[in-house]
């Protein structure tokens, strides 16, 4: 990489199209290779109490790094499925790893991004199956990423809730898992955007209040009326 970068910005353009994109491809495989490298940091870090646990962690590492909130969560998350070595630190919860996608990682097949999409896919089933669905998709998931790329991962629900034998069957607890509200960071218009996962009967609430209280258009001047 630091050879790459000391040719400069005009370096690409003085080799050949071939060359240029098997060049570009080992850089990328390389780059998502670096996942693995990440996942056995975090897991240290972890494992050796000096990040913190649950919730709090993705924060401090992306202050302690400098990486976006969001960079942070998908490493971390990634880290939960990937990582080899099994944390000792009793304090962090852990998810059941997928070793062979784990070895597509290592073969800079697929980065950070789309092991996080497959984390949430799992954690959005009920939680009594999760750690079942995990273990069989390992394997089948890794072949398709290999063959399809990794966009793939974000179509994979229905395989998912295929494996567990179940038909969209949630109870309460796995709503409360599920639920909880964003509020972004605040723009420079003063406006906050905010995102997030309701309980079907906080969302019925809330669609009664906005169908009798809320107006959809835009707020405008009142205009003058004069009779003739």
């Amino acid at each position: 990489m630091e050879i790459i970068l000391a040719q400069g910005e005009h370096t690409w353009s003085r080799i050949s199209t071939g060359e240029r994109e098997e060049l570009y491809r080992r850089l990328e495989r390389s780059r998502r290779k670096l996942t693995a490298a990440d996942a056995a940091m975090v897991t240290s870090l972890r494992t050796a109490f000096a990040m913190l646990c649950g919730p709090r962690g993705p924060r401090w590492l992306a202050r302690t790094f400098g990486l976006t909130l969001r960079e942070a969560k998908t490493r971390v998350a990634a880290a939960d499925r990937i990582t080899t070595t099994e944390i000792t630190n009793l304090a962090v919860p852990t998810s059941t790893h997928l070793p062979v996608l784990g070895d597509a990682v290592r073969d800079g097949v697929l980065d950070a991004e789309p092991v996080a999409r497959l984390d949430r896919l799992l954690r959005a089933l009920p939680h009594e199956v999760q750690d079942r669905v995990a273990t069989a998709a390992d394997a089948p998931v890794a072949e398709l990423v290999r063959t399809a790329g990794p966009d793939a991962v974000a179509d994979l629900r229905p395989f998912l809730t295929g494996i567990a034998g179940i038909d969209e069957t949630y109870t309460d607890d796995d709503r409360a898992h599920l639920r909880g509200v964003t509020i972004g960071r605040q723009r420079d218009d003063g406006m906050s955007p905010i995102s997030g996962d309701l309980t079907p009967e906080l969302a019925s609430i809330l669609q009664r209040l906005m169908a009798d209280h809320a107006n959809p258009r835009r707020p405008h001047r009142r205009r003058r009326c004069c009779r003739c």
